[in-house]
């Protein structure tokens, strides 16, 4: 049943305003209702603020971006540095690469666990088939002698959103941002990354763990007050982010990514072409459809990373290894394994340098040190062909979610 609200006469007098009334589609009970604030009160702005900065695409984008400029800060400490005797050893250059194959791969796993808020999200939409709590429409109230008028009673609602909300794919970025923050929180803590004074400092992990929870906390209020979802769409959607966070990090091995995304892809497919009620106009910005191939181009891009890197480089840190030693094992045991190294100064470590090693090559002569210099290129270090082609696949599929949604391609 559809309830409205009802829009009180105040008796002191106001300047004109506009208030928001709206119907609430999925009932009366708390956990369903529509609780959107109106438009223009602070908590509002606040709200629309963070929507600009914390949503699932903004973050897939940014993510997708320091992969493809991480490589750039390596080489330039490399050409900045180049004169100390230290940093134009191959040695620091097998560490260089390691340290950037490292990072590279912790932003994609990352970025793999935003798509299931872009992919999977839209396509739980379709098997839930829950409708966003609300139907609005901004009433122009104008102060009279002795309270309030609306000024036109011809109204016209609109649905606020997607037509489905069930769970929150927003709550859930959200909440797999937190995590990932909390996560990486305690991994500089205890790794050889951080500074010396830094390691093992509770501190951290204590500002790590509160701004994650913060995070997540605040993008399920943001998305309740601008009408978006309901309190209960927002509840699922945190707790399936931090679940499927945990699935990802600590239980499911690396060659999951490519598991993970087939489901997802057959699912979503089958899920929104089953569905009769979802129909769309051209240039529809709601257009379920669009959105699933947008996420599909960044799981695209994830899986051709992970391919790459397992099966087909052969880096100098994973030379003694098989592939398979890595892709069996969780993100989590595989960064305890590299944090490990890291610590213990193997050779081909991502970590730092131990002091007695500094010693031992800073003894090495100018002359060999001319033979160790490697020839070194942005190419070389990451890999920068590769990663370049796989970015503009991503504009490819990308650029087919636009067209889907300004012509309506395969929808009805």
């Amino acid at each position: 049943p559809r309830t409205t609200t009802t829009l009180s006469l105040l008796p002191n007098p106001t300047p004109p305003h506009m208030v928001t009334s709206c119907f609430s589609e999925n009932g009366d009970l708390f956990l369903n209702k529509c609780l959107r604030l109106d438009d223009g009160s602070t908590i509002v702005v606040f709200a629309e603020f963070l929507q600009q900065w914390v949503n699932p695409r903004i973050v897939a984008m940014f993510v997708t971006f320091l992969v493809i400029v991480l490589p750039f800060f390596h080489f330039s400490s490399v050409s900045l540095h180049s004169r100390l005797s230290l940093l134009s050893t191959k040695r620091y250059i097998t560490h260089l690469i390691s340290l950037n194959e490292y990072q590279k791969m912790k932003l994609v796993n990352f970025l793999h666990r935003m798509c299931y808020s872009l992919v999977l999200d839209v396509a739980i939409y379709a098997i839930f088939r829950q409708h966003r709590p609300c139907t609005c429409t901004d009433i122009d109230i104008q102060m009279m002698e002795g309270g309030y008028v609306q000024v036109d009673p011809e109204y016209k609602y609109s649905h606020v959103g997607s037509i489905y909300g069930m769970p929150s794919g927003d709550a859930m970025a959200g909440a797999l941002l937190g995590a990932t923050i909390i996560d990486w929180s305690i991994d500089a803590s205890l790794s050889g990354f951080a500074s010396k004074k830094m390691v093992a400092n509770g501190s951290r992990i204590v500002f790590g763990t509160a701004l994650g929870i913060a995070l997540s906390l605040l993008v399920a209020v943001e998305r309740v007050v601008l009408g978006k979802h309901s309190v209960a769409q927002v509840t699922v959607g945190v707790m399936m982010g931090f679940l499927l966070h945990i699935y990802q990090t600590r239980f499911a091995p690396q060659f999951m990514i490519f598991v993970d995304s087939i489901l997802q892809l057959v699912l979503g497919l089958i899920a929104l072409n089953v569905d009769v009620a979802l129909k769309y106009n051209l240039n529809d910005t709601n257009n379920l459809l669009s959105w699933f191939i947008w996420g599909l181009s960044f799981q695209l891009f994830v899986c051709l990373m992970t391919a790459r890197h397992y099966f087909f480089k052969k880096e100098r840190y994973m030379s003694l290894l098989k592939p398979w030693y890595f892709v069996e094992r969780s993100l989590k045991q595989r960064t305890a394994i590299t944090l490990e190294t890291c610590m213990k100064g193997a050779d081909d470590s991502i970590g730092t340098v131990s002091p007695e090693e500094y010693e031992t090559l800073s003894e090495i002569s100018a002359a060999e040190q001319k033979e160790e210099r490697p020839n070194l290129t942005i190419n070389s270090t990451a890999d920068m062909a590769f990663l370049l082609t796989c970015f503009s696949l991503l504009l490819l599929v990308s650029l087919l979610s636009s067209i889907v949604s300004a012509y309506n391609w395969m929808g009805r």
